[in-house]
């Protein structure tokens, strides 16, 4: 290769870390701790440097990418590392799999273009190599988006595999690593019999087994949170069950009384012509704890939310535990009732539970969410709790028991569909979850 043709083969080959970056991104967009623009600006200016310089450093002392990417790429996960708001072994696994996908690019290319890499003496592959490479990597991003910008974030949220992804991460890590010890050395091996066809079909079958693998997560994964939402729902049934039934206990009693109201009006009528004042002021107190009977507060106007709110405030009865309520909320809310109240049921079972490990004077929950603005919703949950929380780089509690981080990731997950945000610490004994949903 000429000099103009070798400079153009390094830059290709390195700009191989464009797609691998996005495809390591896309799957943490919702998770970073900086605005996307500066998340972009920032890999687009350190990509640059890569490649600029990389290339350089490469012509001038006659050395294969692999020197320059290599570390550049651990370079780079640094402040990937730093600005993404997951756990490490997440992190990884979204680094890993974008640098998996990216060198199998580069072998696949370089198995295709054997027959006229053969000749080729250079330490670089040859132009039309790397812009192959680079065709397949945009072909794979298509072929994975829905995994990438969909399935993958969620399963990061999926708290049901939190304890699992120290142990996935070695799929995308292994097979990084192996396709880039499987970029030939020497072509013109390949061309040695059917090792070149079989090495086409046998290498080919990587991403598809990597993206079964993905797909098989997400089906199972589905399936647990259809019980979760199904569980969702049936508290929530269950709630309005509560409150019909309470509804309809006050109404009969409310038709007895007035059944019954012109025999009370005699029997006063009698008491008061009798001059039996304290008999008639104990048969009114009789008369009026009657008629509260079976009758609650109404905590919201929102028929779903006052449901809720109402077995929660019931459970806490139960459990001892002094709850207090201020829901500020319109009869209609300007988001989903079921996501709301997931987003209610979730931390307000927490706080309680956690709440109930404590001595009873020291048991308290207290419940706050309104309309902060004509296009956002605040909810904030405060309540006891004893021991320590100790909080993950995501901001929920890193060792979720019961009462202490259980169903947050899918709070969270509800959260980021209505573009909200949340903040979560623990202090004295206090523990304070609080979010906010924006809707139009």
């Amino acid at each position: 290769m000429d000099t103009v043709a070798i400079n153009i083969s390094y830059a290709l080959e390195l700009c191989m870390a464009i797609p691998a970056f996005i495809m390591a991104l896309a799957p943490v967009n919702r998770s970073l701790s900086i605005g996307k623009k500066e998340a972009y600006a920032s890999a687009v200016a350190y990509l640059a440097l890569l490649i600029g310089s990389g290339a350089i450093v490469c012509r001038r002392l006659y050395l294969p990418t692999v020197v320059v990417m290599v570390p550049g790429s651990l370079l780079l996960f640094l402040p990937y590392a730093k600005t993404v708001n997951l756990s490490l072994p997440k992190k990884i696994f979204c680094f890993a799999n974008a640098m998996m996908l990216c060198s199998f690019s580069t072998m696949y290319a370089t198995v295709i273009m054997s027959a006229w890499e053969a000749n080729n003496t250079a330490k670089v592959h040859l132009p039309q190599t790397g812009l192959l490479a680079l065709i397949i990597a945009a072909v794979l991003c298509l072929l994975f988006y829905k995994t990438l910008v969909e399935k993958l974030p969620a399963l990061l949220f999926h708290d049901e595999l939190n304890d699992l992804w120290s142990r996935l991460v070695l799929i995308p890590v292994t097979l990084a690593a192996l396709m880039r010890w499987m970029i030939p050395r020497d072509p013109a091996l390949i061309m040695l019999g059917r090792t070149g066809a079989i090495m086409l079909i046998t290498t080919a079958l990587i991403p598809f087994v990597a993206w079964l693998l993905y797909a098989i997560a997400w089906n199972v994964t589905s399936r647990v949170w259809d019980e979760a939402n199904l569980k969702q729902e049936v508290t929530l049934l269950r709630a309005e069950e509560r409150r019909f039934n309470e509804l309809n206990a006050y109404m009969s009693e409310s038709r007895a009384l007035r059944h019954d109201f012109r025999h009370h009006l005699l029997a006063m009528r009698g008491m008061l012509e009798a001059n039996k004042i304290s008999e008639l002021s104990a048969y009114l107190e009789q008369l009026s704890s009657m008629e509260a009977e079976g009758q609650r507060p109404q905590l919201c106007k929102n028929m779903a939310v006052d449901s809720i709110a109402a077995y929660y405030d019931a459970l806490a009865q139960e459990k001892h535990v002094n709850i207090t309520w201020f829901l500020d909320l319109p009869e209609q809310l300007p988001v989903a009732e079921i996501d709301f109240c997931s987003i209610l049921g979730n931390l307000v079972e927490n706080a309680i539970i956690a709440s109930s490990e404590l001595e009873e004077p020291k048991r308290w929950v207290e419940v706050v969410a309104q309309e902060v603005t004509d296009h956002a919703l605040g909810i904030n949950v405060r309540n006891s709790f004893a021991g320590e929380v100790p909080f993950g780089r995501d901001g929920l509690p890193k060792k979720r028991k019961r009462g202490h981080g259980i169903g947050l990731p899918s709070v969270v997950t509800t959260i980021q569909r209505y573009n909200g945000g949340f903040d979560a610490h623990a202090q004295d004994g206090e523990f304070f979850f609080g979010a906010m949903l924006y809707h139009e």
